[in-house]
């Protein structure tokens, strides 16, 4: 497209669109790059983290650090906890892109947290219960949480037994316990059992491939 009609195609989308246009092109770097610095900032942080921190190595890194200094500070410490990992261990696959709960939370604080995160969270067909210490509980089923009463307990709901995967876990091996799982995504815990993220199985087919 010429440079006009890019224009228009920017206009035509929402940021939250262009984010996720961004994530799927070849040659991301190009059209980063012919963006002001702010607007590409702007859509690199609306972008799930695993997709921003393989956007941002394709930059060079004087543009990659002009664009860092204006993101959010929480967005950027999710791209840098990634950028900590190996590329041969499953946590420098997994992305924030998840809904997590408070194990104290009622029906009600749970369901107005799924309706708040989902536009900007759309892998939430399983919701993860964290502690207040943020270390995994359990998860539920977002069927189970729709069917519940505002007047049930959520410990009702809640799963105890799904599974998780450490992050310094070899990547072939962390593929080889995702296909005996069957599940759609899977969370990551450090050794002390405090959620990091999750690793959807789209993304490991990906890495498949």
């Amino acid at each position: 497209l010429t440079d006009e009609e890019l224009e228009k195609v920017y206009q035509t989308f929402s940021e939250q669109e262009l984010s996720e246009i961004f994530t799927y092109l070849d040659d991301v770097k190009e059209y980063i790059e012919d963006l002001e610095t702010e607007t590409a900032a702007d859509l690199i942080e609306l972008m799930d983290s695993d997709d921003a921190r393989d956007v941002l190595e394709e930059l060079d890194e004087e543009d990659r650090n002009e664009i860092l200094e204006l993101m959010d500070e929480d967005v950027v410490e999710d791209i840098e906890l990634l950028t900590s990992y190996d590329e041969d261990v499953i946590a420098s696959y997994m992305t924030n892109n998840y809904i997590k709960v408070l194990k104290n939370f009622s029906i009600k604080q749970a369901m107005k947290t799924v309706v708040e995160e989902a536009s900007t969270n759309d892998n939430f067909t399983i919701i993860y219960v964290v502690n207040e210490d943020d270390t995994l509980y359990g998860t539920i089923e977002l069927k189970d949480l729709i069917k519940a009463r505002a007047t049930d307990n959520l410990e009702d709901v809640i799963k105890k037994s799904y599974p998780s995967i450490l992050d310094m876990t070899s990547l072939n091996d962390a593929l080889i316990l995702v296909k005996d799982y069957e599940i759609d995504s899977i969370p990551i815990v450090n050794e002390k059992n405090v959620l990091l993220g999750v690793v959807t199985t789209n993304d490991l087919i990906e890495v498949i491939d």
